[in-house]
């Protein structure tokens, strides 16, 4: 092998650097998709995020910490997500309203894991006006290809009755559960209530809630200053033995 510098003192700072580089990449967490975070927001700014599981199911219990802790453990597989959050399934038990489990923080906009903005603030989810973008990617930023969604609320984000019974929330009964719909043409009202599925058990994906966001000042990690400290070193040994040459 031919190197181009005469002097081989340069070779261990070469190996040096190759070494960190190779352990700061194995600490690398490597993710699965393309989330974005919102741009243009300033620092200290607040917002939610929003994303619809990429993994299903079924809708059979009564209990809103069931699906609480499923869209958390979701969240969890993706650990570019910002750390630290509370996460609650946007869906209707027959103990609980979704728009009550997910909390009713105002002034605070609503984006999706392509960065995307869903709604201005949380009461826009309930307003029974179209979204403003389609709540259709997963934890991870991708697509996803289910079209079904539970929820077990009305458009409003309430339970509903009829003749003074509950219909539809989830667990309630195996023969009638609301669903919502994801796509572009579901906009309006049905991403959260389109209607009643037959079957329970069938699994689909939960809508999820982030807490409240707080933009603050990226600072990088040690790693990336000891790479950059040891790429100029380098780089200044290498000036130095050509002015020697």
């Amino acid at each position: 092998m031919i190197f181009p510098f005469r002097s081989r003192r340069v070779l261990p700072l070469i190996g040096m650097f190759s070494s960190m580089l190779i352990l700061l990449m194995q600490d690398a967490n490597p993710v699965r998709g393309d989330f974005i975070s919102p741009s243009g927001l300033a620092n200290g700014a607040e917002y939610r995020l929003i994303f619809v599981t990429a993994d299903a199911r079924n809708a059979t219990s009564g209990s809103i910490a069931y699906y609480n802790d499923f869209v958390s453990e979701q969240a969890g597989l993706n650990k570019a997500l910002p750390p630290g959050l509370t996460w609650r399934a946007i869906a209707s038990t027959s103990a609980i309203d979704a728009k009550v489990n997910v909390g009713t923080e105002s002034d605070i906009p609503i984006y999706d894991t392509q960065g995307r903005l869903i709604a201005e603030e949380t009461s826009d989810l309930w307003n029974g006006l179209a979204i403003e973008n389609a709540i259709d990617y997963d934890q991870f930023g991708m697509p996803v290809d289910d079209s079904m969604v539970w929820t077990g609320s009305d458009w409003n984000g309430t339970r509903i009755y009829i003749n003074g019974s509950l219909y539809g929330p989830l667990g309630y009964s195996s023969d009638s559960t609301i669903f919502g719909s994801l796509g572009s043409k579901y906009k309006n009202r049905k991403w959260l209530y389109r209607g009643t599925l037959a079957d329970s058990s069938e699994e689909h994906g939960f809508y999820a809630l982030s807490s409240t966001i707080t933009v603050a000042i990226v600072v990088p990690e040690p790693g990336t200053w000891i790479l950059f400290g040891v790429g100029g070193l380098c780089m200044a040994a290498f000036s130095r033995l050509r002015r020697r040459r």
